[in-house]
């Protein structure tokens, strides 16, 4: 994937900037995304923290993503693309260094935090330059090898962080994903040629940026999820009372402050085109099924079967291993059939592994384990990709930008609450001790599977119907789009 310099300048820009953003999107599956949850187990030890503390790595990166999409995505149009996109590389690269070698769990928190924001910027800018520079017609195609590579990024995730826990240990993946993301801005300032600005573009100003509406938005969810969390756990009625309150309030005022400023992170209006508002549902759902799925089967195999980290990563291996292959033909699938169909026959395909999963006791058939494994990554492979197609094919060109922030938003979203309210169920009090199992804890999983697979299947369904009910719009010059069914295959 990290191809020499001269080879780069030879294709087209959208195809570099497609190459560069698959790279960077292996890079973080393999590193500091996937393979976090299969160690997460042993940061909990080493910082001798709870699990729920713990789970905040994940939390604070998610939130960073939430909250700072949309504002850091308006940026992006402002500023040299190819400027912002290697001082994000480098900034990453510091964040993971920081993260190797800290030994404060909330400063490793932190971390994650701004880790999260400064990689936004490769992250939208060369998804944008990528798949937007392809016709609408072959997005879903584009697409689909998108996921391929993420599916590989995320198939070998799991064997590599195994191997480097048990060899070196888990911080290495960090120093790892730093090196790789270090050699890739170097790539990126070769291969994109200068991306200035327009000198006829009209002026702005800082005060332009909602920027009160991305903390009130951040605000809103840590609030919310940290009192889910307390109220899961049983914990003090103030907890819940101060945080749910604090929430509450950080919502209300982000609404009034998105009605208000004339440059919204949230642009509510789009939502009033029903392919976006059904991609938009149904991206939070596959966040939440996804992030919580994630995060209990490693827990499950490494606290509740006390299998070590290598054992349980070679078991999730197959979780992964049709991926590639099942995102790829998605992409296909979608462009000539739609999403909508592509979309209820992945979520038939992960719900039923997640019910397989739940059944499952404290020592289930090896059998059983890899069949519902591979159920539940076909379905999530096959459902990420056509989510997104949907809603590439439902903005403007001129919004665009606005596709990927929606789709990563929303599945943060759903991921966070999910992980939230798992991780609360799953901390049982007791140290995780690699080698001895917990029944109890995977009596927690099963609840939370049953949970998450209720919820999923109940909004995929609602998905489908509740854009419907919105009124017929004749005119909307600012949002007008080839159709509002964008997910009708073309003729």
């Amino acid at each position: 994937m990290l191809l020499p310099e001269p080879h780069m300048n030879q294709l087209p820009l959208h195809v570099r900037a497609l190459l560069l953003f698959m790279t960077f999107r292996f890079i973080m599956g393999v590193g500091t995304i996937v393979g976090l949850n299969l160690v997460l187990p042993e940061i909990v030890e080493e910082f001798d923290t709870t699990l729920t503390v713990a789970t905040w790595l994940q939390l604070a990166y998610f939130l960073a993503l939430a909250g700072g999409t949309f504002a850091i995505g308006q940026t992006t149009t402002l500023l040299d693309r190819r400027k912002l996109v290697v001082i994000g590389l480098l900034a990453d690269t510091a964040v993971m260094v920081f993260i190797f070698y800290t030994h404060n769990i909330y400063l490793f928190i932190g971390a994650r935090f701004v880790g999260a924001l400064v990689g936004l910027y490769p992250w939208l800018i060369l998804q944008v330059m990528g798949i937007g520079g392809f016709p609408v017609e072959q997005r879903g195609k584009v697409l689909g090898a998108v996921a391929f590579m993420m599916g590989m990024g995320t198939l070998l995730a799991v064997p590599v962080t195994g191997f480097v826990s048990v060899q070196w240990g888990w911080r290495w993946l960090f120093m790892g994903s730093g090196v790789l993301f270090g050699t890739l801005a170097v790539i990126a300032w070769f291969a994109i040629p200068p991306q200035p600005r327009p000198s006829d573009a009209p002026k702005v100003s800082f005060a332009q940026f909602d920027f009160p509406g991305s903390v009130l938005m951040m605000v809103a969810v840590a609030g919310s999820l940290t009192c889910l969390q307390a109220l899961v756990r049983g914990l003090e009625p103030f907890v819940a009372i101060t945080t749910g309150s604090a929430g509450l309030l950080a919502l209300g005022a982000f609404v009034w402050v998105e009605r208000k400023t004339a440059t919204p992170v949230v642009q509510f209006s789009i939502f009033r085109l029903q392919g976006i508002l059904s991609g938009a549902i149904q991206a939070g759902l596959m966040g939440w099924s996804s992030g919580s799925v994630l995060l209990i089967i490693p827990i499950l195999f490494v606290v509740g079967y006390g299998w070590s980290v290598a054992h349980a990563a070679a078991v999730l291996f197959f979780m992964n291993i049709l991926q590639p292959v099942a995102g790829f033909v998605s992409g296909w699938l979608s462009d000539k059939y739609g999403s909508a169909r592509i979309i209820a026959g992945a979520a038939v395909i992960g719900v039923t592994g997640q019910i397989v999963a739940a059944s499952m006791n404290a020592s289930p058939p090896l059998q059983l384990v890899i069949f519902a494994l591979v159920l539940i990554g076909m379905g999530q492979a096959f459902m990420q990709t056509a989510n997104q197609r949907q809603l590439f094919t439902s903005f403007p060109r001129h919004l665009l930008h606005l596709a990927p922030s929606t789709s990563l938003v929303l599945m943060t979203f759903g991921s966070t609450s999910g992980q939230a309210i798992v991780s609360a169920i799953l901390d049982t009090g007791r140290d995780p001790v690699q080698g001895l199992a917990d029944p109890g804890l995977v009596s927690a999983v099963r609840v939370s599977l049953v949970l998450v697979t209720v919820v999923f299947a109940v909004g995929i369904v609602g998905s489908s119907f509740l854009p419907r009910l919105l009124p017929k719009t004749a005119t909307e010059p600012d949002l007008a789009i080839h159709a509002s069914s964008s997910d009708d295959p073309p003729s």
